[in-house]
Parts: structure tokens; sequence; C-alpha cells
């Protein structure tokens, strides 16, 4: 994982604070031009609370949390711009481009 971080911008724990963890995980997904699987969401969850003073979690505490958000985005756009090859919207997290 610190690789994947390191990858985009990462290089240091503190630089998760403020971070969405939607929006690395789409810059991952651009920048290793793959699909990389939504587990990742959950450990980015984790770490950016944990960073932000949440008490440390196992990254599986974030999984329904995410699940929910993107059910709730999946159900509040019709017309998304799509960040990697397959069809996980750009912004995930309220900040969807629309179409």
């Amino acid at each position: 994982m610190a690789k994947n971080l390191e990858l985009i911008g990462i290089d240091h724990p503190q630089k998760l604070v403020g971070k969405n963890p939607f929006d690395l995980y789409d810059k991952l997904c651009k920048k290793t031009g793959k699909h990389v699987d939504h587990c990742v969401i959950d450990v980015f969850m984790s770490s950016v609370d944990f960073m932000e003073g949440g008490e440390p979690k196992p990254w599986w505490e974030f999984t329904s949390r995410r699940k929910l958000i993107l059910k709730q985005m999946n159900n509040k756009t019709q017309s998304i711009t799509f960040a990697c090859k397959d069809t996980r919207p750009a912004r995930l997290c309220g900040q969807v481009r629309r179409s």
C-alpha cells in the first residue's frame, strides 16, 4: 500500500490529512490505468480517519460506509464522467462531474 500512496504523491502519513479517500482512489486508478479493488477505498478511509485524529480501526470497519456512499452516489447520478476504464465515476463523494 505504501507504494500505491507514493505513486499518488503521498510520501508521508501527514499528507493524508484533509484528503478525500474517494479522490485518492480515483487518482490511483488514473495513475495505474487499471481497476483497483474497491477495498482500497476502505484502506484510504481508515488511514485518513486515523491521521485526522480518529481511533485506529481496521480498514474493513469502513466497508459498509463506503458501500453506502457508493450506493447513494449511484442513486443520485444519471450521467457522469468516468475516471477509469470501467464504470466507476470520477468523483464518488458529492463531487461528480455531470455530463
